[in-house]
């Protein structure tokens, strides 16, 4: 603790941790539960029931009990650390769940600009109803693509297609999407 018996900060925090401090573990948890859960469901929106965002959470600070003598932090805080975790594992318990249709289009959330994010959540019931518009290989190219990240050499892989042919089917669906999308604001 800081002289005076003042909080830890999460340098400090983390450094009790990593020596396998555990009381120091439950005050980490205490202090950023409310935090973790609270990115999940930004990055989930209604795709995650609420006992899968739970153990999400779990997940995050069980990888950081795990990690503790390997994490290093880029600032003063854990938040960063924390946010691109729980994000990560947050999409990898959206595809494992194969809940495709309701993942959100931009996990590149900025965590620090909540009008920003508010913005982007208003827009995303829009987006998926314009990609459920889309024929069902159309949708699955696009979410796989421009959702989970998938290269356009493995989705030509997986769906046995040219390369040139998934791409081409790709930019005439973000076409279609775009038209879509308008048509919703009209």
């Amino acid at each position: 603790m800081k002289s005076g018996g003042g909080p830890v900060d999460d340098r400090a925090l983390l450094s009790r941790v990593s020596r396998g401090d555990v009381k120091s573990f439950g005050k980490l948890i205490d202090r950023y539960s409310r935090y973790v859960t609270a990115i999940i469901c930004r990055v989930a929106g209604k795709g995650l029931a609420f006992e899968d965002i739970e153990e999400v959470a779990s997940d995050v600070f069980i990888r950081i009990w795990q990690n503790r003598e390997r994490i290093t932090l880029d600032s003063d805080s854990l938040r960063p650390y924390l946010a691109e975790m729980a994000k990560n594992l947050t999409l990898n318990k959206l595809r494992s769940s194969r809940r495709i249709n309701e993942l959100p289009l931009n996990p590149e959330i900025n965590f620090d600009g909540f009008s920003q994010d508010l913005e982007r959540f208003e827009t995303r019931e829009s987006i998926n109803d314009a990609i459920n518009r889309l024929n069902e290989q159309d949708r699955e190219l696009v979410v796989r693509r421009f959702i989970l990240g998938d290269q356009v050499k493995s989705l030509a892989e997986r769906f046995r297609l040219n390369q040139n042919t998934v791409a081409t089917r790709l930019a005439r669906a973000r076409k279609k999407l775009a038209h879509f999308l308008k048509e919703g604001e009209g």
